[in-house]
């Protein structure tokens, strides 16, 4: 039989029963008995019966729906770019797999008794949860729940989670490299003050590469991820003349322009003064004056890879961690100091 021409009546047929019995278990809008399910689902596969993907989820007892956890933050994921691009890349590939997804709060998602996990299972056929926090107690009880789970940024805390992260650690080596190269000698760090593997990753690159250079490492923690904040801490730096670094790489292109703001005030230019970079690639570096250096961290690979990752554990298979490579986006910022 040709499986373009297999129908409902078909599976029925083969399976010994109705079409409204087949019609329901695709559908899951009537209860069947769990022996008369896997009849017809044997049935269907036999004769290459192809139900749309939501009605083979539903026939197989999935949701067909992947809750996605924002990182815990006060500062809104929706002004993050970064993060946007991220969740486009993760609709196209579940979308592509017959799958929604459900953006919920940490708090909301966390399965607080055992209805909780219950109810967690049937909502989600898996979690994806950006930027884990390390002492989040979410991670470990999704876990004690049985929800497949990967991490979009590793998590720190004590259980192994599957991950898709950046390659971080390359990117400030990258960009460390291109600054020595334009004459920068004393760059700073404007980090935030975060318990994730980014923030930890870009730390460590940075002191380990500046390692035996002449005065420790410089690291300015913010409270949060907004220009503001980026703001007032580079006015700090950059306001004494005899200690201020002549390069600041900033933790995302948005707090960057924080300290291209900075800059401007204090009559620094930018390049010659002060080099001036962020990461993320995202429109902000490529729209700010002058037009920021920063590093390509490639979001929508992340969260396809997460979703492809994910599939695999629900479906009962393994997944391997994946790192995703970076590159430098140079542009104006950082082309190099003045010599005089």
């Amino acid at each position: 039989m040709s499986r373009g021409m297999t129908g409902i009546s078909d599976v029925a047929r083969k399976a010994g029963v109705s079409r409204t019995t087949v019609s329901h278990v695709f559908s899951g809008k009537r209860p069947v008995a769990q022996a008369t399910r896997l009849r017809v689902i044997e049935a269907a596969q036999a004769l290459h019966y192809n139900p749309d993907s939501v009605a083979r989820g539903l026939a197989m007892g999935r949701s067909m729906t992947i809750g996605l956890v924002l990182p815990t933050s006060e500062d809104p994921a929706v002004l993050n770019p970064t993060w946007l691009m991220v969740l486009e890349g993760l609709s196209s590939a579940a979308s592509a797999a017959g799958y929604g997804f459900l953006i919920v709060p940490a708090d909301g998602a966390r399965p607080r008794a055992t209805g909780g996990q219950e109810r967690a299972r049937a909502a989600f056929d898996g979690i994806i949860v950006l930027d884990p926090v390390g002492r989040n107690p979410l991670i470990p009880q999704l876990i004690r729940a049985g929800i497949p789970m990967v991490t979009i940024g590793r998590y720190l805390g004590a259980v192994g989670v599957p991950w898709v992260d950046a390659d971080n650690v390359e990117g400030i080596r990258q960009l460390l490299a291109h600054l020595r190269a334009g004459g920068y000698e004393r760059p700073a760090l404007l980090s935030v003050d975060e318990e994730i593997s980014y923030v930890q990753d870009i730390e460590s690159a940075f002191s380990g590469a500046l390692t035996g250079q002449e005065g420790a490492p410089v690291i300015v923690r913010t409270a949060d991820l907004s220009e503001i904040e980026a703001y007032e801490k580079a006015a700090h730096l950059l306001s004494d003349p005899h200690q201020r670094p002549d390069a600041i790489i900033a933790a995302t292109d948005r707090q960057a322009t924080g300290v291209l703001r900075a800059a401007h005030e204090l009559g620094l230019q930018i390049p010659a003064d002060i080099g001036v970079a962020g990461q993320g690639d995202t429109v902000i570096a490529r729209s700010s004056r002058p037009a920021l250096t920063s590093i390509r961290i490639q979001p929508r690979k992340l969260g396809a890879a997460a979703v492809e990752m994910l599939l695999e554990l629900i479906a009962g298979g393994t997944a391997d961690d994946v790192m995703i490579p970076v590159d430098l986006a140079v542009r104006d910022s950082t082309q190099g100091r003045s010599r005089s």
